[in-house]
């Protein structure tokens, strides 16, 4: 009904508190979208400031996060329960202590709730079965609230919180304050007494004791705290009750932290609207580190719904003990349920594990690198998360532990195969592997061999090359020592084999599979090799490839100016070019010979034409046959520079267009490289 009224007037505008309670009504409705939306409109609205505040969900599948004890069964005490607010169960040796608003004929109605008083109601447990509650008949109740009590281990003391009227004025809220009664007869207490930390200025309420019971416990909205009610202890030593001490912001938020209960393991059980929850009052847990409560989770399902869940009492085993809630299909408003657990509760188990997957080939250690993992859960929802292996074979995956895991398992050339796994029943450790066999895919090979042609010899440990049409990949083996090699098949490919041994040519082999790899069954390649000549080196050309067309400039080959006599220097490089046309007798040659531009055009192509001749002649009498050899004189019309007619230039400069430069007329000799000696 709230969220209905609030839907009227809610808008972006709107008072910040009435957006904040709209927010926590949409959660507690169970409208976690829409909550996140004004949760995040409130957040603009304000400045956090403390240390601690609202933990507003800032998205739904923050509540997927939280553990869910699968495992806890609850049952409504419908004995105990009534159509109106029963809470704040407390067992104790003969019976349950509890308290409820249900009509008890005092007559008078609470104005702020329109019902009626609290009081403190016991029921008999008879048989295991408790029996419908009764009203202590004691001075512990009076007209006003009366409740949320605790007894110490001998039932000689009892704690409990009341309020109760002033004498400044019957109109002011009455602030609630914890008691104290001691046993005075089986059915009678003392006077109850406050407890000296109490205020007319602020409420102090709901107390829990200790297992020593010398830390009292207790919810207080006194102003020192984060906002609202907080938890606070205080200790009573040598009978007296110390300062309260506020346990700090891992607990308290700007919300209401309420109705504590302290374990025999010194953990803390609380309700509070103030952290992240399902909606309404959640129950939390926190314990202390170093003296310092620092460590605080939501006690999740089903201890919480989204609707309020508070008041939690455990039994020293752990298995059992009960809460109180007005979750959907109670009795009354809110009811007392039982818990048990097949095992100890532990709320600060850790709700994930992190486990690492090894992947292996069967019947073998050999490890597989690079393996494709997809990750679902058993009611076959895929989480959308895939994965790959490391070169290790190794996969290391954190796992929510109230979920079940589907892994679906796939690698080229493997089988692809699905394990399922619970986290709650993993026996091995974080350290170790859970070894994922995979079995391989049964697929033809391809057996082949490298031999020598001239001898047939195999060659051992070369490069060969496989080239999958399929994969557009290649793979690259060694032959073994008997030249052999293999590689498994796939169906309608097609393959080229050849060899990537630079000492020789081979020619490749291609072939190709069907769609059923009936002609790739016991494929047999045989490669033949032949060695390659040992490459010709020449300190004129380095690894450029000699071919009819080419031009070589003989760059040492200058002239002084206005001569055309080879000088000894210019015979350096004629030399090299000797040795080059002897290692390949088919290679004519044109030697043309090129001048600077000083002195007139005719002057300079009849110099060109001598030195060009006076090169060929040398060549000549270094037995080269004369045949092969042609000149010709450029003059200046090929200069390689700007020093042309007129222009001032040094005599570097012209010295750089007197050359002779070798152009190949003619060449038969095929594929023939030629690399400097030096």
């Amino acid at each position: 009904n709230a969220e209905d009224w609030y839907s009227k007037f809610i808008n972006q505008e709107s008072i910040k508190e009435d957006i904040l309670h709209y927010a926590q009504t949409l959660q507690a409705n169970g409208r976690c979208k829409d909550a996140v939306r004004w949760f995040h409109v409130y957040q603009s609205k304000v400045k956090m400031k403390k240390e601690t505040d609202f933990s507003f969900i800032e998205n739904c599948e923050e509540l997927e996060e939280i553990i869910n004890h699968k495992e806890v069964a609850f049952q409504n005490l419908l004995n105990i329960n009534s159509t109106e607010t029963d809470f704040s169960p407390f067992p104790h040796k003969e019976g349950l202590y509890l308290t409820s608003n249900r009509k008890n004929n005092s007559g008078l109605t609470d104005a702020w709730t329109n019902g009626n008083f609290t009081d403190i109601y016991f029921s008999n447990k008879v048989d295991n079965v408790y029996e419908q509650p009764v009203l202590l008949k004691s001075n512990l109740n009076t007209k006003f609230h009366d409740g949320t009590c605790e007894l110490s281990d001998n039932a000689e003391s009892i704690y409990f919180t009341r309020n109760q009227e002033t004498k400044k004025s019957k109109e002011q809220t009455l602030n609630l304050k914890i008691f104290t009664a001691a046993k005075n007869t089986s059915d009678s207490w003392t006077e109850p007494v406050e407890l000296p930390f109490n205020s007319d200025e602020f409420s102090n309420a709901h107390p829990t004791l200790s297992d020593d019971e010398s830390t009292l416990y207790f919810a207080s909205d006194r102003p020192e705290g984060y906002g609202g009610m907080d938890i606070y202890m205080s200790k009573n030593t040598g009978g007296s009750w110390s300062t309260p001490v506020n346990l700090g912001p891992t607990v308290n938020s700007e919300g209401n932290e309420i109705f504590p209960f302290i374990t025999n393991e010194n953990v803390l059980i609380f309700a509070s609207n103030g952290h992240v929850g399902f909606g309404g009052l959640d129950l939390f847990a926190a314990k202390k580190e170093n003296n310092i409560w620092n460590k605080r989770v939501n006690c999740g399902k089903p201890f919480n719904t989204n609707l309020d869940d508070f008041s939690m009492y455990i039994y020293p085993t752990g298995l059992n003990g009960f809460v109180s809630s007005s979750r959907v299909g109670g009795l009354g408003k809110d009811d007392i349920y039982s818990w048990s657990s097949p095992e100890k509760i532990n709320f600060f188990e850790e709700s994930k594990v992190q486990r690492t997957l090894c992947f292996v080939e069967s019947n073998s250690s050999n490890k597989i690198s690079k393996v494709n993992i997809s990750i679902g859960n058993s009611d076959n929802k895929m989480f959308g998360m895939k994965f790959q292996s490391d070169e290790r074979g190794y996969f290391t995956y954190e796992m929510q532990k109230k979920n079940y895991y589907d892994f679906t398992i796939s690698k080229e050339g493997f089988n692809k195969t699905t394990i399922n796994i619970d986290p709650n029943n993993l026996k091995f450790s974080e350290s170790e592997c859970l070894i994922v066999e995979l079995e391989k895919v049964k697929t033809p090979t391809a057996n082949g061999q490298l031999k020598l042609q001239s001898s047939l010899i195999p060659l051992n440990n070369s490069t060969i090359e496989i080239k999958n049409s399929c994969t557009n990949k290649s793979e690259m083996m060694k032959t073994d020592k008997n030249g052999n090699f293999e590689f498994d098949l796939m169906c309608n490919c097609e393959y080229e084999v050849l060899s990537k041994d630079e000492r020789f040519d081979v020619k490749s082999s291609k072939f190709s599979t069907d769609k059923n790899c009936s002609n790739g069954k016991n494929m047999n390649i045989s490669l033949l090799a032949i060695k390659k000549e040992k490459p010709v080196y020449n300190a004129l050309l380095g690894n450029k490839k000699v071919k009819t067309g080419m031009l070589i400039e003989l760059k040492n080959i200058y002239y002084d100016y206005n001569k055309a006599n080879i000088t000894r220097k210019a015979t350096i490089d004629l030399n090299n070019l000797v040795d080059l046309m002897r290692q390949y007798p088919s290679m004519n040659i044109e030697l043309g010979s090129h001048t600077d531009s000083r002195g007139t055009d005719y002057y300079n192509l009849e110099l060109s034409t001598k030195r060009a001749a006076a090169a060929r002649q040398y060549l000549i009498s270094k037995g080269i046959n004369a045949n092969r050899i042609a000149s010709k004189g450029y003059g200046e019309t090929q200069l390689l520079n700007h020093c042309s007619n007129g222009k001032a230039c040094s005599e570097s400069d012209h010295q750089m267009n007197r050359r002779t430069e070798v152009i190949i007329t003619k060449m038969n000799d095929k594929n023939i490289k030629v690399k400097y000696k030096n």
